[in-house]
């Protein structure tokens, strides 16, 4: 399978980086990369897996191949921020709210 002219085969971890340094991504200053494991929404705390190296690269396209997706989701997360569990999750705020005033 190729996809952006490059055959998902043999993707590897820096391919990817290269790829996002064009978006201003840039793993040495802080940044972090994630994929979502396949048919999980993304709201599920466990859905997100770090990737580190062309290792985790390789797992994330054998559990896409597993589950027979050819597409697979890739998110960054920038250096000013983190992923931290919503103490809310379940429960419907509206966006204008403010999380922590009264309903």
């Amino acid at each position: 399978m190729v996809k952006d002219g490059h055959e998902v085969d043999f993707l590897c971890y820096f391919t990817i980086l290269d790829n996002l340094k064009a978006c201003g991504f840039n793993i040495l200053d802080g940044d972090k990369l994630y994929y979502l494991k396949p048919r999980t929404p993304i709201s599920d705390l466990n859905g997100l897996v770090r990737v580190n190296d062309d290792d985790d690269v390789s797992s994330m396209l054998s559990s896409y191949k597993k589950h027979m997706l050819s597409i697979f989701e890739i998110y960054t997360l920038s250096r000013k921020h983190d992923i931290l569990p919503n103490e809310s999750m379940g429960e419907e705020i509206p966006l204008d709210s403010d999380p922590h005033d009264p309903i």
